[in-house]
């Protein structure tokens, strides 16, 4: 955590919810920037408290493969605007809440 703010990255939280039916890391003393909302690896019934949690902790959400083989590769993706082209620029835009989050229709619901 104190790595990460100290260097100016991004900290999300991925894939909540895939082992455990509970957060067990303290985010509430540590929070993320960001926490996934869609994944192959986040479980679409735990939508909604991933949700309420972004809300009370101004947690932006995002939309990321986690993809462990080619053929899941898009399905989901943030979208980011135009000229985003380094590291730099993709953290200023995640900060921003410059982003969209996409999932494919052809995504199969678990």
């Amino acid at each position: 955590y104190h790595c990460v703010r100290g260097s100016g990255g991004f900290l999300i939280l991925a894939h909540p919810y895939r082992y455990h039916t509970a957060i067990t890391a303290d985010i509430e003393q540590y929070p993320p920037d960001a926490i996934e909302l869609h994944s192959y690896n986040t479980p679409p019934s735990a939508e909604a408290e991933i949700r309420a949690i972004a809300a009370r902790l101004g947690l932006r959400l995002l939309s990321n493969t986690d993809a462990h083989s080619s053929e899941r590769l898009g399905n989901y993706y943030n979208i980011l605007p135009d000229g985003v082209c380094d590291e730099a620029a993709v953290i200023a835009s995640l900060r921003a809440g410059q982003i969209e989050l996409f999932q494919s229709d052809l995504v199969a619901v678990r």
